[in-house]
């Protein structure tokens, strides 16, 4: 799948106005009490964007990462109790990203953080790394499941973690079985024995059109009503 997306420069090290930006573009007070809303990792946010003051990718990461904690600060603040950090680029990048740049840059996000953390991978197989993703510091992880397999996932424990799984394909318009869905995800559940779980899209339903991505929200929340422990 093409994606496109506008490429931002950050031409100073200032975080003036941080904390301020996410919040002024959400409609807050017509969202659930249970808000949850989704931001980039700052390893995913290095990659995709340039800076004239940083020319390292690793001092850019932690920059970003200062910068998206006061965002998430401010929307703690106003209400958020979940974070989903999406993480393509680490994903895409497996076997060449810099798990310590990740855990660094992750840590100043999530340090002391009153909201839950899910880490989300897409556009690639984390398969193989997984063990070590479950030591990143935040509360949980979440998985596309069309590109890491669901066996790979049940091999591991997550005791102590949230696990998210992305059964909803948002790659195309077909509307997931739900009997099979429900039984897939209790059969992980039972495997995986997470603190928590999330039934979730594998990926944005931005690219397909409205009348499938509604039917596709409504047959998650069956989904999820289904699902022992959800």
């Amino acid at each position: 799948m093409n994606t496109f997306y506008r490429r931002l420069s950050f031409n100073g090290k200032a975080l003036s106005g941080a904390g301020k930006i996410v919040k002024s573009n959400l409609a807050v007070s017509l969202l659930p009490k249970n808000r949850a809303v989704c931001l980039p990792e700052p390893y995913t946010f290095a990659e995709r964007h340039v800076s004239s003051a940083y020319k390292k990718n690793d001092e850019f990461a932690i920059f970003l990462a200062k910068l998206l904690r006061k965002e998430i600060d401010s929307l703690t603040k106003a209400g958020f109790k979940l974070i989903q950090l999406i993480a393509p680029s680490i994903a895409y990048n497996i076997n060449k990203v810099d798990l310590d740049l990740v855990y660094d840059a992750l840590n100043i996000v999530t340090k002391n953080l009153k909201a839950k953390t899910i880490l989300h991978f897409y556009f690639g197989d984390v398969s193989k790394k997984i063990g070590k993703l479950l030591d990143l510091p935040v509360s949980g992880l979440g998985f596309d499941t069309t590109s890491t397999p669901i066996s790979s996932i049940k091999k591991h424990s997550f005791s102590g973690k949230a696990l998210a799984v992305g059964l909803v394909n948002s790659y195309n318009t077909k509307i997931e079985n739900k009997k099979k869905c429900i039984s897939e995800m209790n059969q992980i559940l039972s495997k995986t024995k997470p603190e928590e779980a999330f039934v979730t899209t594998n990926f944005d339903l931005e690219y397909i059109p409205k009348e499938f991505a509604r039917k596709k929200i409504l047959i998650l929340g069956q989904i999820a009503s289904g699902v022992r422990n959800v």
